[in-house]
């Protein structure tokens, strides 16, 4: 724990510093429209929304036709839409990228109520066809992994390919996940040189804490000139904030060979190879300033095996190759020697570890204005074999590479870290 709190410290200097967002989504809107007794379009009403988790109050007025629009609002909720401080309205959950549609009939209070309906225009709410996670979605996923992809299986248009270890690819529609685009907060998490098998800009893991995320879209074909760098989907993370509700969660996952059931009908299941695996973490949010100054934070780190020990036949070190006799094995190894050349002899097992760790800060100026920092930061290794060709032998000192993944910040400045600065306003709507 101390390592972690001397890691976070040097943090309250660095937030200061921008980087520039690319333009995604990283919010939500309301369109509303009010009406009067007789069904008209209620001019000049007066509109308070209030985000029913912070407090914060946001003040609009309706046009000519009974509308109002609330851009640039966080995502989720619940909302409450007050109309002239004497009739509210309630929304639950506003999605990220989502306009929602509001309609509100000042109907006086009345003993027998006569509900009707009548067919709406269509309005488009989205650039294309898109799935969205809300984060009770995350929160009842069964995420073995803790990576925002295995929420993404429930979708029958997106599919995980590939393993723990080398890494969990997602396909959008069919195509490989290197034509996909994945930003957090508007900023970009994908594999710009397609080396990673798992499409993330880190190679050991999603780059961010599973716990950070209060919503997910996942865009496939978006008619938007504000996407682009992609032609399969949009993979769109938004981060959550604090409340004015202290809220903190902590994790603990373990698991080893001993659990492992030794035998099933009669069938020998033993491992035979020791491991353990950990993962670990804890998040934290609240008001630092009811109503004004919000804190969130969230941890994760992991360590886990990656099986590459190899050896000759009767060996009893990791993956005999059966093909590969003790006397050969030492004739190669004299005649290295003979060159001169250290081989390591055989290779071990080794290991994946990642930490990383989310900050956010968020200030409510005013009614149309809010800061947001965010600092996101990432450290993974991984012991990776060179080509693990089952009709190969490669010795310690060139079967496995150390391969770091790390998202740092660099010495002249911050490099992952990202400043955002959200302006809303209300949008007049001509009739």
């Amino acid at each position: 724990m101390n390592r972690v709190i001397t890691k976070l410290l040097p943090l309250a200097a660095l937030l200061i510093v921008p980087v520039l967002a690319q333009a995604q989504d990283t919010s939500s809107a309301m369109r509303g429209r009010i009406l009067d007794e007789a069904g008209n379009p209620l001019a000049g009403a007066s509109i308070v929304l209030e985000d029913m988790r912070t407090g914060v109050e946001r003040n609009y007025q309706t046009n000519a036709t009974g509308t109002f629009l609330a851009a640039r609002l966080p995502v989720g909720g619940p909302y409450l839409v007050t109309i002239n401080n004497t009739q509210s309205a309630e929304v639950g959950l506003i999605e990220l990228g989502e306009t929602y549609q509001l309609t509100v009939n000042m109907l006086p209070p009345m003993e027998e109520i006569i509900a009707t309906g009548r067919v709406m225009d269509t309005i488009e709410t989205t650039s294309g066809p898109t799935a969205a996670f809300s984060l009770q979605d995350l929160d009842s996923s069964v995420a073995f992994n803790r990576d925002i992809s295995d929420v993404y299986a429930a979708d029958p248009r997106m599919s995980l390919d590939g393993d723990v270890s080398r890494g969990i690819a997602v396909n959008c529609a069919g195509k490989h996940p290197r034509f996909n685009n994945v930003t957090l907060d508007g900023v970009s998490h994908q594999d710009r040189f397609g080396l990673n098998n798992n499409g993330w800009s880190t190679a050991t893991g999603m780059p961010f804490p599973y716990d950070a995320i209060q919503q997910v879209s996942v865009e496939l074909a978006p008619f938007d000139t504000n996407y682009g760098g992609f032609s399969a989907c949009n993979i769109n993370a938004v981060t959550k904030s604090g409340t004015n509700e202290w809220e903190a969660n902590v994790f603990y996952e373990y698991t080893t060979d001993d659990l492992v059931n030794d035998e099933l009908d009669g069938e020998d299941f033993s491992s035979e190879q020791s491991y353990t695996q950990e993962k670990y973490g804890f998040s934290v949010g609240g008001p630092i300033l009811r109503d004004k100054l919000f804190f969130f934070a969230a941890y994760e780190e992991s360590e886990a095996p990656n099986f590459l020990a190899m050896g000759y036949d009767g060996s009893g070190n990791g993956v005999e190759r059966s093909w590969l006799s003790a006397a050969d094995y030492q004739r190669v190894l004299d005649a290295a020697a003979n060159y001169g050349i250290d081989t390591g002899g055989q290779p071990g097992d080794k290991a994946q570890e990642t930490e990383n760790y989310l900050i956010r800060l968020d200030w409510n100026i005013t009614d149309r204005h809010n800061l947001a920092l965010i600092y996101n930061f990432y450290d993974g290794v991984q012991g990776r074999g060179s080509d693990y060709d089952p009709y190969e032998f490669e010795f310690a000192t060139t079967s496995t590479t150390r391969v770091p993944s790390r998202r740092r910040i660099p010495r002249s400045g911050m490099r992952n870290g990202q400043m955002l600065f959200r302006h809303s306003c209300t949008t007049p709507i001509q009739g």
